[in-house]
């Protein structure tokens, strides 16, 4: 029995979640040991920010090989209330909070990812100017404070930069890593419809048919 201890690093919390499982290795079927934690934390973007998570090391004592937590391969085989706790979509260097890869869910028209990836932008610039003007209002009032006592003025830290938010590329790749891992459902979903499908076509080009028709009816 292992025991996987994920750390969800945020400005205002820290939140621990400890997962108690068996960890099969995909090839060898052994249990995996704690090796100790992961030495980097990967940021993941969120809606309105970003925040850091942490993971452990795991190695297989058969082949003697090395995973991370959060890898795909032990995400795939925990049961469907754990998987469902784990809140990103995790790429090579950063992460994707589900939350964000659930907007491009919705085909319509003009959801794009180059869309998706202006509107989160536009959402974190908006939520960094509030919390710059909070930190900006807090130390002018602690100033004031200072001076109201005749103690003698601190120089304050400087504000954090603007951190920019990843290109369209990247949402677009983050999508498809969550389509891959629904793939099995949703092939199910589309299996499972009673009936059969007739033709596929454009719901566009459907829509138009039917207003033609209603015209000349």
């Amino acid at each position: 029995m292992a025991t996987n201890c994920l750390v969800y690093v945020n400005i205002s919390n820290i939140v621990y979640i400890d997962l108690i499982i068996f960890y099969k290795f995909y090839i060898v079927h052994r249990s995996l040991r704690f090796k100790g934690l992961y030495n980097r934390v990967r940021l993941v973007l969120d809606m309105k920010d970003c925040y850091y998570i942490a993971g452990e090391y795991m190695d297989c004592n058969g082949c003697k090989g090395t995973l991370i937590s959060w890898d795909s391969r032990i995400l795939a085989q925990l049961p469907l209330a754990l998987k469902t706790r784990f809140p990103a979509v995790m790429t090579h260097k950063f992460g994707c909070d589900i939350s964000v890869v659930t907007l491009l869910w919705a085909r319509t028209n003009g959801n794009t990812p180059f869309a998706l990836s202006n509107n989160v932008k536009e959402v974190h610039s908006e939520e960094w100017c509030r919390r710059l003007l909070w930190y900006l209002s807090d130390c002018d009032r602690h100033r004031q404070g200072l001076q109201r006592f005749s103690m003698q003025t601190l120089v304050y830290q400087a504000a954090l930069q603007f951190r920019c938010v990843p290109n369209y590329k990247w949402f677009l790749a983050c999508y498809i890593r969550d389509v891959w891992d629904r793939l099995p459902l949703l092939k199910a979903a589309v299996t499972s419809v009673y009936g059969s499908v007739l033709k596929i076509d454009s719901t566009k080009k459907v829509h138009t048919r039917i207003f033609k028709d209603m015209v000349e009816y």
